[in-house]
């Protein structure tokens, strides 16, 4: 029964969706049920693919603050989106009825923007739900582009009113600070942010608001216990089940660790694949450059060969080293979505790879 229903279903769905709850679904259930299943969804790695020691310690301390993770755990999960987003606004009557992940937009001048978890009500609302763990990345200006990109891709009325209403939701794993002050009041888990009119202080109620929340806040409140289960590693640990059950299901089975490790090993292998080809290039070039001129000096035929030979040599080495540190730069950019830039450059795990301010600017830039 099980393989049938994942024909139509996601096994988040089966997971957490409040009609298949009533069946008890168990992530050791859905597990075996893929792995007897003869047609693998395009999305599915290969039957062959073994889950690199690099990825498996990434699965093993991801959290909900990690958008990669975070991502993968909501992917298909409408009730644990419904939860997230009913905490954080504190409305138990949102009731999410879409979840889109990874949703991409662009403009016409090639600006493109991905939006980690985009969601829609019954009354058309639409709440983007981004992680921040640098607060750097959360800035006013990058909300106001967010509702720009939404509104602009996802305008179909005919008549301005119609517009939908919206929320950007940022969770930050640091203080966020605009010209200098704190955004969050002490004690308070969340700030909000809504257009006024200056001079009577009004709201200028044009649909659009923002809402920072605090991921280091503590308290045994539903907004409080939520912001546990996004700084939790452990899924057995975590109070909310919508979250929990994808949680450990990646975590904990064979299935769910292959196809979030596909992931990885794939962003890593690609970071690789587009350094060395970068360094050869550039190698090949730089050495028939430098090939012909030396070889043009020692003579017509002697030089060209020796220069040549020489020159690409030399040229593939220095390109070599350039593919390298552009691909430190990219592999610093992953470590990002899971970890602060404070992390990277002081944690005593990362010291051995030496890290430097100036990658993690490049990094940050290229986001």
């Amino acid at each position: 029964m099980i393989g049938l229903l994942l024909i139509g279903n996601s096994p988040n769905s089966l997971l957490c969706a409040p009609q298949f709850l009533p069946l008890e679904v168990t992530p050791v259930e859905i597990d075996a049920a893929l792995a007897r299943a003869r047609k693998k969804r395009s999305s599915e790695p290969p039957e062959d693919y073994v889950v690199s020691d690099a990825a498996r310690e990434r699965i093993k301390n991801f959290r909900l603050l990690d958008d990669l993770f975070m991502r993968e755990v909501l992917r298909d999960n409408i009730a644990g989106v419904q939860d997230i987003v009913r905490i954080i606004l504190e409305n138990p009557e949102i009731n999410v009825v879409k979840v889109d992940v990874d949703e991409s937009f662009s403009n016409v001048h090639g600006r493109g923007v991905r939006l980690d978890v985009l969601a829609t009500d019954g009354e058309g609302k639409l709440y983007n739900i981004e992680i921040q763990r640098d607060s750097r990345g959360a800035t006013p200006k990058r909300a106001r582009f967010y509702h720009s990109a939404i509104d602009w891709n996802l305008f179909n009325a005919k008549k301005f009113d119609e517009l939908a209403e919206t929320w950007v939701i940022f969770i930050t794993e640091e203080k966020v600070f605009i010209d200098g002050e704190p955004i969050f009041s002490e004690g308070q888990p969340y700030a909000t942010v809504d257009h006024v009119v200056r001079e009577t202080g009004r709201l200028f109620k044009d649909g659009q608001h923002v809402r920072y929340v605090d991921a280091s806040y503590i308290g045994k409140d539903l907004i409080g216990k939520l912001m546990a289960d996004f700084r939790q590693s452990v899924p057995e640990k975590m109070y909310f089940s919508t979250l929990a059950r994808p949680a450990k299901y990646i975590k904990r089975t064979e299935h769910g660790e292959k196809k979030m490790g596909s992931v990885i090993d794939e962003l890593l292998e690609e970071g690789k694949r587009q350094g060395i080809e970068l360094g050869i290039e550039q190698g090949i070039e730089q050495g028939i450059e430098q090939g012909i001129e030396q070889g043009i000096k020692q003579g017509i035929e002697q030089g060209i060969e020796q220069g040549i030979e020489q020159g690409i040599e030399q040229g593939i080495e220095q390109g070599m080293e350039q593919g390298r540190e552009q691909e430190r730069v990219r592999t610093v950019g992953l470590l990002l979505t899971m970890h602060s830039p404070e992390t990277l450059l002081h944690a005593p795990q990362f010291q051995p790879f030496g890290y430097t301010q100036a990658e993690v600017d490049a990094a940050l830039a290229q986001r």
